[in-house]
């Protein structure tokens, strides 16, 4: 069993949930320790997906040296990936995001994140600088932004700000080597808002498949332009209203193109468009409470 559900295990959870017969959702594979060892066989569940795990940690594998990591991510990607198969046989499934055949062929549904915004809220005109946030406690995340700041804004000096959740003193002091690079630490809900909000660009690649899209769903909501590369546009609905680039090269070209471009009226109404069609709060939960009743 992988290390993440095995955790997860207090029998309190347990008493909790007997207390009524109601549906329950298994919110994320790491809360299905009990489901896995068959509890709960006489009650209606719906297993909901953030993403595959196993191809995190194929992508991790893919991006590292061979080393120790290399067989730590290796292990994982088999051990997730025999756990996933066996759960989404045994019980409905369904996705938060849609992804690949391998998805379509296991889950019973694929209902977008709950957003609890109506419609985006970006603002017309300019930002000040290019921004790139998130939960640096995922490798994966820290991994993107180390890449930016080597890759990208080695080159390209434009003010370009990491907002970090967790941040290792490694990433603290390479944000730093440069003048127009730096870097803001675990800022509150409200900071983070007014620092997405003033930026001109959120930049924001995946390496190794993010465990969620909620920091894209944010900077769709409250930001201007966004890029993101094409691995993660292959998993986002959210990619007709994104710029798109893969190398560093492109990346280069693609800030350097926006940052003097204004975000538009037009732009905001093609981001509500999007919404209305893929982030209906409304339908989606209509849609989860069919499976549930």
């Amino acid at each position: 069993m992988p290390y993440s559900v095995s955790t997860r295990s207090d029998e309190a959870l347990v008493e909790r949930l007997n207390q009524n017969d109601f549906p329950i959702i298994f919110h994320g594979i790491e809360s299905t320790y009990f489901l896995s060892k068959g509890y709960f066989h006489n009650r209606k569940i719906v297993v909901r997906l953030q993403t595959w795990k196993h191809q995190k940690y194929k992508k991790l594998c893919q991006t590292h040296p061979i080393g120790l990591h290399k067989i730590d991510y290796k292990l994982k990607e088999l051990r997730y990936a025999k756990f996933e198969k066996n759960l989404c046989q045994k019980h409905k499934c369904i996705a938060s995001i849609k992804t690949d055949e391998y998805s379509n062929e296991l889950t019973h549904e694929t209902i977008p994140h709950f957003i609890g915004m109506a419609t985006p809220m970006g603002i017309e005109g300019n930002g000040h600088y290019c921004l790139f946030h998130g939960d640096f406690s995922n490798k994966s995340t820290e991994l993107a932004a180390q890449w930016l700041l080597k890759e990208v804004f080695n080159e390209v000096e434009l003010p370009f700000v990491i907002v970090a959740k967790n941040p290792s003193v490694e990433i603290e002091n390479l944000a730093h080597e440069k003048l127009h690079t730096c870097i803001v630490s675990n800022p509150s809900d409200k900071e983070l808002i007014e620092l997405i909000k003033k930026a001109h660009i959120n930049i924001l690649p995946t390496i190794g498949l993010s465990e969620k899209n909620n920091d894209l769903i944010l900077s769709t909501q409250l930001g201007r332009h966004i890029i993101i590369n094409r691995e993660r546009a292959d998993i986002t609905d959210l990619k007709s209203i994104c710029h798109i680039a893969d190398t560093a090269k492109e990346f280069k070209e693609k800030i350097t193109a926006l940052f003097d471009l204004p975000f538009t009226i037009n732009d905001i109404e093609k981001r509500e468009q999007v919404f209305r069609e893929e982030f209906d709060d409304k339908k989606n939960t209509a849609t989860l409470i069919k499976l549930l009743y």
